[in-house]
């Protein structure tokens, strides 16, 4: 183990981060240190950034996985190498493709006559007769 991981490792447990969320903060930083084949230490934001959207348009990665990759990021650059990278700050937002569409407009039955379709949220389901 690098000494890096590990710091960053001792840095999630003293803050409490969950121990899942700690295997993809690591699992995220290797993968980017695997593409740029250098340790995310060395990175700047423009690089992260450059690797979210290969993640995003080449790889088809979910919303998910960059956002992992965005907040190890951040996590990494602020508590463990006290550097704040201008960039850093920004979340990643779902783009409008990734939003979840209504159920009904998924099944097809938004054409129903409203007092058939409950709405809950902003979802909405068919009543059962």
């Amino acid at each position: 183990m690098t000494p890096l991981r590990q710091q960053m490792i001792d840095a999630m447990q003293v803050r409490g981060l969950a121990v899942r969320t700690q295997q993809a903060y690591v699992d995220a930083l290797a993968r980017m240190a695997r593409h740029f084949g250098c340790s995310p230490a060395q990175l700047d934001a423009a690089q992260i950034e450059a690797y979210m959207l290969h993640l995003s348009r080449e790889r088809g990665r979910s919303f998910s996985t960059i956002n992992h990759v965005a907040s190890a990021s951040r996590f990494l650059f602020r508590h463990v190498l006290k550097r704040e990278d201008r960039g850093l700050e920004r979340r990643p937002q779902r783009g409008i493709g990734q939003r979840h569409q209504p159920v009904a407009v998924a099944l097809g039955i938004a054409h129903m006559h409203p007092s058939a379709l409950v709405t809950k949220g902003t979802h909405q389901r068919r009543i059962a007769a």
